[in-house]
């Protein structure tokens, strides 16, 4: 509750002797006067620690701000016109530095300007009554006016300043509504952050309510969420290395799947007891089954989109594709959330969508290269290549096949060359992976619009050939 100066004077006379102490006080003008400015006193301190115990509750703890205030600024002459830009900075007498809101237009008749700023830092009111005096920062930028001729706005002292310019901030008003984030203080004490772009009320209802931090529901909700605060990355998906038999409908509401895992012996059964061992990616990482049923995947789909615009597809370890700073940002932010709430014990990656599978099947007898299969992504899309798995084999006749038998890929690219693999007689399951001398010169940086598989024989009898390419899929600009 918020006390009054009546409510410590009603106190006074319940715990002292009112008439023979309090009411000759109360009665004498002066008397009054003096008591009633140290109850004020009492008063004040008495709605702060109030502030203070409401503040100590997520409920009511503030998000914090930072403090504002309004700079005039004065020329002694009129006649050049420009923008001072948002950010531009200035200091204050104590040390306070604040930086300009929002862009200001300066016509060229105007002798001042009025610009809004704002503190670098929350907290920053030291003292909201007197004037602060207020200078442009002597570390700030020099612009120029519209015709980038002359001086606009720069620090004192600066070389080429003319009557024009600005350079002196003639008055400001104190700073104002800066406030610390409780609300922070108390989400860190719970292991709650606040998350990138994520407004005070959702921070807030996150800090009030005990965190579910094991169940992939929960996980599966806070990267959902972690993902829709940025740009940078698309809604993922949670797999898990087994199927627990959920309602699927449950499990599509919070982005929750399964992936079958490549077993040593290739079985893909992970409820089977009798495979002990499984590939939990494609790059043939092998663990155990016992650490595969406390283990989960977040697979976040391509492209990421960076904050200028351009879509960051990412190559194998063996290849420099280091993500812009901003996406890099918004993965660890993912990172970060399911390690929050994963349960102890619990292993799990990170990563950027698995290629998906493109197949192509064909035959043919001919004694000569021929297309026996095309393979192209949907109006609008392209691929980027991951790897592939091609081969060979005779029909159900079962005749010898011989080396002149021969199969190659040609691949065409968005910008219209192309690549074809060296011909072939391998009769087995030949793997292609771009990243390697076996396919030297392969230019795994350019998109795919059509993957051709083509098939040699003997003119007499039909060979078949079936070809795996492993591809990521983008928009094609």
């Amino acid at each position: 509750m918020a006390y009054s100066i009546s409510d410590f004077v009603d106190l006074l006379r319940r715990t002292t002797d009112d008439q023979g102490w309090l009411q000759p006080i109360l009665d004498d003008p002066d008397s009054l006067a003096a008591l009633y400015m140290v109850l004020a006193a009492f008063v004040r301190e008495a709605q702060a620690i109030d502030r203070l115990a409401a503040n100590m509750r997520p409920s009511t703890a503030s998000g914090g701000g930072v403090g504002t205030a309004s700079l005039t600024l004065t020329r002694q002459a009129s006649g050049t016109s420009g923008t001072i830009t948002a950010g531009y900075p200035f200091l204050d007498l104590r040390g306070v530095k604040v930086v300009s809101q929002a862009a200001v237009n300066v016509s060229a008749t105007a002798l001042t300007v009025v610009v809004p700023v704002q503190t670098l830092r929350q907290t920053e009111a030291v003292n909201t009554e007197t004037d602060p005096g207020f200078r442009i920062d002597p570390a700030a930028s020099t612009i120029m006016d519209s015709t980038a001729s002359t001086i606009l706005i720069a620090p004192v002292g600066t070389i080429g300043l003319v009557s024009t310019s600005f350079s002196t901030v003639a008055s400001s008003t104190p700073i104002v509504e800066a406030s610390a984030d409780w609300l922070a203080e108390h989400g860190a004490e719970r292991g709650v952050r606040r998350q990138p772009n994520e407004s005070t009320g959702d921070y807030r209802l996150r800090v009030l309510n005990i965190p579910d931090a094991v169940s992939p529901i929960a996980i599966a909700d806070g990267v959902i969420a972690t993902c829709m605060r940025t740009a940078s990355l698309p809604i993922p998906i949670i797999q898990e290395p087994f199927d627990d038999l959920a309602t699927q409908s449950m499990k599509d509401e919070h982005g929750l799947s399964t992936f079958k895992p490549l077993y040593s012996d290739g079985n893909t059964a992970p409820e089977s007891p009798a495979h002990s061992e499984f590939y939990e990616d494609y790059q043939r990482e092998m663990v155990s089954l016992r650490e595969a049923r406390a283990y989960f995947r977040v697979m976040i789909p391509q492209p990421l989109n960076s904050s200028d615009g351009a879509a960051f597809v990412p190559g194998p370890p063996a290849v420099a594709t280091t993500p812009p700073a901003d996406v890099m940002s918004a993965l660890m932010s993912v990172w970060d959330e399911a390690n929050r709430k994963r349960a102890g014990g619990v292993q799990f990656d990170v990563f950027v969508s698995e290629p998906a599978a493109q197949v192509g099947v064909g035959s043919t007898a001919v004694n000569a290269d021929t297309v026996v299969f095309t393979l192209t992504p949907i109006v609008g899309r392209a691929w980027y290549l991951r790897g592939a798995h091609v081969g060979h084999d005779s029909s159900p006749s079962g005749f010898a096949l011989t080396t002149a038998m021969t199969h190659r890929v040609t691949f065409t690219f968005t910008d219209a060359t192309t690549f074809t693999t060296p011909a072939s007689g391998q009769m087995d399951e030949e793997r292609l992976d771009p990243y390697k001398t076996a396919m030297s010169g392969f230019p795994y940086n350019k998109r795919i619009n059509k993957i051709e598989g083509k098939l040699k024989g003997d003119g007499t009898h039909a060979i078949n050939m079936v070809g795996t390419f492993y591809v990521t899929e983008v928009v094609d600009p």
